[in-house]
Order: C-alpha cells, then structure tokens, then sequence
C-alpha cells in the first residue's frame, strides 16, 4: 500500500491531526519550488476541513477559517526563515517577531494561491 500524501493524512485525521507543523512546512517548500498552486490549495483545504470539523464550538465556522488561514500563513512564514537559514528555529523567531504582513517566498505563494492576505494591526 502507497505511503498517504500530506494532504491525505491531514484529510483523514480524527481529533489528533496526525501531521506536523514541520511536515507542512517542507510540503509547502516542496510546493513552491514546483509551482504547484493546486497541491498548496488542497492541502490548505484538507486543513481547514479538518479545523472546521473539530472545532470547539468557542469559534464561529467563518472564524475558525480565520484561524486556519492564519496557521498555515504562521507555518509559511516559518517556512520563508527556514529557506533563508536552513534553521527551524531561526524560521519560527522571525515568524513571531517580523510583522504578519512581512512575507517572503513562501508565504507570497501561500497567500497569492488562497488569495489571502493576514490582518496586521500595525498597517496603516
């Protein structure tokens, strides 16, 4: 039996989602380097299903998109940092410290595929 994609892992994920930020972020990567928009998509998809699906009732379903959204523009922001240093943990400094609206390769195809663009409280 194949191995299951990313997408497939997070699409068939009970309440545990089975798949780490670390997995997402080089399935990002590996996106991006190959243009493809489409498997970007799905997988954001997968995972926002998935949100939608476990949510904790606290949330709105259009707020729990938000909040998806927002996770995987935080793991594609990792991402941009972890491409430029070859370091996670340099990646995930910048992600907190750089505004949301700072982009870099990665997040640009993010955003650019989901037509998203993140809330930052200091733009004017």
């Amino acid at each position: 039996m194949a191995e299951q994609t990313i997408t497939e892992r997070i699409g068939s994920a009970d309440q545990v989602l089975g798949v780490s930020r670390r997995e997402i972020m080089e399935q990002m990567i590996d996106f991006y380097k190959l243009g493809d928009g489409d498997g970007m998509r799905q997988m954001f998809e997968a995972y926002k299903n998935w949100e939608v699906r476990y949510r904790d009732g606290k949330r709105t379903i259009d707020e729990t998109i938000e909040l998806a959204k927002d996770n995987f523009d935080c793991v594609a922001r990792v991402a941009d940092g972890y491409i430029d240093s070859g370091d996670t943990t340099v990646g995930m400094v910048r992600a907190v410290q750089l505004p949301k609206s700072t982009s870099g390769p990665i997040s640009e195809f993010y955003r650019k595929t989901i037509d998203y663009q993140p809330f930052d409280p200091n733009r004017n």
